[in-house]
């Protein structure tokens, strides 16, 4: 047998015997054996030890979390690119994993050759986020042969390498405090060296956005005469920095004080602050008085908080405190009630009276909210007089759900509610709800109701434990159904074409034992025989 067809033999061995023990391909990437043998005092924390096989195409590895490299035919690290990026750079020759201690600025390029003793850092870079891995070429992967003459042979297999991933040098930023004005702004820091950080916390006032070389800090409007202090703290494996950051208290302040997160939320005592807002649509709002809306009392009446383009998307406790003389004329207008539309919001206990003048909307019109989107509103009340063109409720007009619930809870209405078209829907609590993520439970109306269609509750809502003991006056249909939910057929009038199942006489419903399932030790109380159900939340 000659000496090249036995090398070509012993070298389809050794490749055959890497084989074995490395991924052949890429989609077998995840079955790599990654050797953590040969890991001395000297290597960093995390260090991996790996036996890379070279090849044209195969023979891929991941490097952590960062991506997948291999060494292709003439022996270089070369990175699978496709949804990311992987770049390379040599440092030099080093004496270990641990001696490459920075990340050049330079130099970088999409290969980079296979040479034992020497250093690299791999960049790893995906949708803008950049990260490293530090490498060290130990020794070649290969094998040798000797003749019988004494004539060596031998051939390059691939590499031992060891790998760090990710890399992280220490956060060094120029300053460590930033101070900003009351108004909305932004300022960015930069990292002194190559660097990556997570935010580890941070004031609810504040967001962070992480760049490829820093960092940008905005903050909210400060509506407060109170300075805002707070800090920012970056941590990676390296170490952590804290920033103090400042905000100037507003010279003209929207709120009574608060910093508008959930922990220390605005403080509303008048009007004009709860006009206000409309300026902080996401933020955390608390009623610390009875609020009368006199003042507002001309052209059309109350503006509504938030509009479909933006919507509030903040909380509103009002802590059983009431609001009253609110008005409205906005016959054209859309999404009318004390807020306008709501999103992934939260109104709780705000008891609303509102003026002999009513309220006057178009479409999707209720006392508290025109429309609520993925919204909760429990512990609340609506008194006076509620009309619109269609989908008009005591509490809300139109409840949307599209991938959480809306829910109104414990809530009730009286006064009289009213839609004016042909094919409109009226109702007690909510108009109209769109499908069934929209649940009712524990409320109820004592309302009047005028319209093409009637509904003791919700017209499609999910209605649990409530009741309807008000007049109706369908000109095609009233309907009040729902899970132990009944309306009082005493008092509701004709012209009733719809369910009859929850129908109950005047005595029947002030009898507690008729309301099965009821909570009547923590949610509901009744005076046996003289009373409807009344709500406890609102004997505070």
């Amino acid at each position: 047998m000659s000496k090249k067809i036995l090398f070509q033999l012993m070298t389809c061995m050794v490749v055959c015997f890497s084989a074995c023990f490395s991924s052949c391909s890429k989609d077998d990437s995840d079955d790599e054996i990654e050797q953590t043998t040969n890991v001395s005092s000297q290597d960093p924390e995390g260090t991996i030890v790996l036996n890379m096989t070279s090849g044209t195409s195969g023979n891929w590895y991941k490097i952590g979390e960062l991506g997948e490299i291999h060494i292709d035919a003439a022996n270089n690290f070369v990175g699978y690119n496709r949804n990311y990026t992987i770049s390379f750079v040599s440092v030099g020759l080093v004496s270990g994993l641990s001696k490459i201690t920075q990340i050049p600025t330079s130099g970088w390029a999409e290969s980079a050759a296979v040479v034992p003793g020497t250093g690299y850092l791999m960049r790893y870079s995906f949708y803008g986020s950049v990260q490293y891995a530090r490498i060290y070429v130990v020794e070649y992967l290969g094998m040798t042969y000797t003749d019988e003459q004494g004539n060596t042979y031998g051939q390059t297999t691939g590499a031992t390498i060891k790998y760090q991933a990710p890399f992280q040098l220490p956060i060094k930023i120029a300053s460590t405090s930033l101070t900003f004005t009351s108004d909305a702004g932004s300022q960015t820091l930069q990292f002194e060296n190559p660097t990556t950080a997570t935010v580890e916390e941070k004031p609810e006032w504040c967001e962070v956005t992480k760049t490829e070389t820093g960092i940008t800090v905005s903050v909210s409007e400060n509506l407060t005469a109170t300075q805002r202090k707070g800090e920012i703290v970056l941590k990676n494996t390296a170490n952590s920095v804290t920033l103090n950051i400042t905000q100037m208290g507003a010279s003209s302040p929207k709120f009574q004080a608060g910093s508008g997160t959930e922990q220390d939320p605005y403080q509303i005592t008048n009007a004009q602050q709860l006009k206000y807002i409309s300026k902080a649509l996401n933020a955390h709002f608390v009623l610390t008085a009875d609020i009368s809306l006199n003042e507002e009392a001309a052209g059309s009446g109350w503006d509504p908080i938030g509009k479909q383009e933006a919507p509030f998307t903040g909380t509103l406790d009002g802590q059983g405190h009431t609001i009253k003389n609110m008005w409205m004329k906005r016959p054209t207008t859309n999404g009318v009630g004390l807020f306008g539309y709501i999103q992934n919001a939260s109104i709780n206990n705000v008891r609303l009276e509102i003026s002999s003048n009513g309220i006057t909307g178009g479409s999707s019109v209720g006392g508290l909210c025109g429309n609520m989107i993925e919204s909760l509103i429990t512990k609340c009340s609506v008194k006076g007089n509620v009309a619109g063109t269609s989908e008009v409720g005591g509490i809300c007009g139109l409840g949307y759900g599209l991938y959480s619930q809306t829910q109104i809870t414990e809530c009730y209405s009286e006064g009289t509610i009213t839609c004016n078209n042909n094919g409109s829907n009226a109702a007690g609590i909510l108009g109209l709800a769109s499908n069934s993520m929209v649940n009712i439970s524990n409320c109820y109306s004592v309302s009047s109701l005028s319209s093409y269609r009637c509904d003791g509750i919700s017209v499609n809502g999910n209605h649990t434990k409530c009741y309807f003991a008000g007049k109706a006056s369908p000109s095609y249909r009233f309907y009040c159904g729902g899970t132990y939910t009944y309306y009082d057929k005493s008092i509701i009038g004709t012209n009733l074409l719809g369910s009859t199942e929850n129908a109950r006489t005047t005595a029947q419903m002030k009898t507690q034992s008729n309301y099965e399932g009821w909570d009547f030790t923590s949610i509901w109380k009744i005076t046996e025989g003289k009373t409807y159900p009344t709500l406890r939340c609102f004997d505070k």
